[in-house]
């Protein structure tokens, strides 16, 4: 749920300010015989490690955190934010924006991994709602495997078929591939899909309504691009193209 997500977001940026603070008193005690180069590269992997759970704001904390107590254990005149010399000052400096670089990095790279496997969930879904309708399953099988494949495409938590009247309120895809809530158009890309209710997907069967997909996203807000909801509408077309089970 969004409590749980948040919770986990505070537990992380909590750490994000109070690691440095603690490691950088550890390396004022006990670290005497490490030169600089190796404590900043400590505070460095402290910034990776936070930045690799895909918090940016954690990330920039860790970085900003980072800077502040190595500043204050570590450069003379230590136990003091004061800084005599111009090089400790565009080290500081320096230390805030490679976090902040690090984390960016790690983002992206967290964002380029799920939109790929977002991109190999198409691919699977239509090559196995393609092969499901050539074998020509039952109608309730396919009902079961185009799901999956919605599940997949969307990085939804889960898909099922409600039969019935196509519902005209609510959150709805259209066959434009826009996502509407309430009758009013919604910006996927910046809000994403609706965690507060589920997605429909109409079916028709010759322009008939016969159903709809019903997508749960409940727990994290997820961002289809319009080519994976695209692609969710082309899943449920399949199932218009067949008989409804009994």
């Amino acid at each position: 749920m969004q409590t749980s997500r948040g919770a986990i977001a505070f537990v992380v940026r909590s750490l994000a300010l109070a690691v440095p603070a603690l490691v950088g008193w550890l390396l004022h005690r006990f670290g005497g015989s490490l030169t600089q180069s190796v404590d900043v590269l400590v505070f460095v992997l402290i910034v990776i490690a936070v930045a690799a759970m895909g918090d940016r704001v954690g990330g920039v904390l860790a970085a900003l955190s980072s800077a502040l107590w190595f500043e204050f254990f570590l450069v003379p005149p230590v136990l003091s934010f004061s800084i005599d010399k111009r090089d400790d000052m565009v080290l500081a400096v320096l230390m805030v924006v490679v976090g902040i670089g690090v984390t960016e990095l790690a983002v992206w790279g967290i964002r380029q991994d799920a939109e790929l496997g977002r991109q190999i969930g198409i691919v699977n879904g239509l090559a196995e709602v393609a092969s499901s309708s050539a074998a020509g399953v039952p109608p309730s099988d396919l009902e079961v495997r185009i799901s999956h494949g919605i599940t997949a495409v969307l990085g939804a938590e889960r898909c099922t078929f409600v039969p019935g009247p196509v519902p005209s309120f609510g959150a709805i895809l259209g066959r434009d591939g826009e996502v509407s809530v309430g009758g009013s158009p919604s910006d996927v890309a910046r809000n994403g899909l609706p965690v507060d209710q589920p997605l429909m997907i109409p079916v028709f069967r010759h322009g008939e309504p016969v159903g709809s997909f019903r997508v749960v996203s409940a727990t994290r807000r997820i961002r289809p691009s319009r080519e994976n909801l695209r692609a969710a509408i082309l899943l449920a077309d399949q199932l218009g193209n067949l008989p409804l089970a009994s």
